[in-house]
């Protein structure tokens, strides 16, 4: 099995004849997953979570449905928008580095979430700038797939971020291939609009103030399609805001020069160098990290971080954003 904790593995493509895709059993293994043929589990079908798991060996169903033609397996469906980008999209570089074209994808959906309501609503267009558009066969049943083509995931979470080769080379040329960059040069992306406040960065309203006096375009991005969010990084020169999964997307389409201020917004050093590690890895940026967190001590809770917001202003002012 591949080591979560260990580097992402190399680039490469098992071609199996008769293979079952099991979909997500509903235990704590979260095991699904591709059976080979001979009912040997394929370890390259295992995908990474968070917190350094890996998805669990299945069970050999008692049935399947067949599924005729050469598919490409992309793993798991998530529906959550940073999962999906470190879970999802993360095997169809092999799209770029097989002779033969496809028929298809098979996506083993999350228990539990409509995966097929998922693309339709708000994921499926961004799916299809990276597939050219192939039919998604949702393997919410089990399916005997007459040829599938499973792939090393070449994108995932923590130090799997920085991606493979050719998991960047394959987004970058395929997203900036299709999407016209438009929008303002200096933008802010905020996160003060998130439902959940516990997504809030402590006191970003008087830091949204002071990036719009710097005349700062303020951007949230759910409100806006992933496509459209690509337009608007693509465009920028100056890009700052909040650590989060905008900047998980921002690196597949900054261009060369663009200035990023990256904020610091959790006590979670080792998830703040992962993203920093994957905005070097994905493109030529210029990037400045600034840390306004009061340092833990009594009274303030590790989960619910301080923002210094005058620190804020002089690590912004002294790097050039404002």
């Amino acid at each position: 099995m591949v080591d979560p904790n260990g580097p992402l593995p190399p680039a490469q493509v098992e071609t199996l004849h008769g293979a079952t895709v099991v979909p997500m059993a509903e235990d704590p293994d979260q095991a699904c997953g591709v059976l080979r043929a001979d009912g040997s589990f394929c370890e390259t079908s295992a995908t990474r979570l968070s917190a350094g798991r890996m998805t669990g060996i299945p069970q050999p169903p008692t049935n399947a449905s067949p599924l005729p033609g050469r598919h490409l397996y992309a793993g798991l469906g998530r529906h959550h928008f940073g999962h999906f980008l470190v879970e999802t999209i993360t095997r169809l570089w092999a799209l770029d580095h097989q002779a033969v074209p496809y028929d298809g994808i098979v996506v083993i959906p999350k228990h539990g979430i409509d995966f097929n309501a998922v693309m339709r609503r708000r994921l499926g267009a961004f799916f299809d700038l990276l597939s050219g558009g192939l039919p998604v066969h949702v393997a919410d049943t089990p399916l005997k797939v007459e040829t599938l083509c499973v792939p090393t995931q070449g994108f995932g979470h923590m130090n799997w971020l920085t991606g493979t080769p050719e998991f960047r080379n394959h987004t970058r040329q395929r997203l900036t291939a299709q999407i016209t960059p438009e929008g303002p040069e200096k933008l802010y992306v905020a996160r003060t609009a998130l439902k959940d406040a516990a997504q809030a960065m402590d006191q970003e309203d008087r830091v949204v103030t002071m990036m719009k006096r710097a005349g700062y375009t303020v951007f949230h991005p759910q409100d806006h399609s992933l496509a459209e969010q690509c337009s608007r990084y693509m465009a920028a020169r100056q890009i700052v805001g909040p650590d989060g999964s905008a900047f998980h997307l921002a690196p597949f389409v900054l261009q060369k020069g663009t200035r990023v201020g990256l904020i610091q917004r959790r006590h979670r050093q080792d998830v703040f160098d992962a993203l920093v590690a994957q905005i070097r890895a994905f493109c030529e940026a210029e990037l400045v990290t600034v840390n306004p967190l009061l340092p833990l001590g009594q009274g303030r809770e590790p989960d619910k971080p301080q923002v210094f917001v005058r620190q804020a202003r002089r690590g912004l002012r002294d790097s050039g954003f404002l």
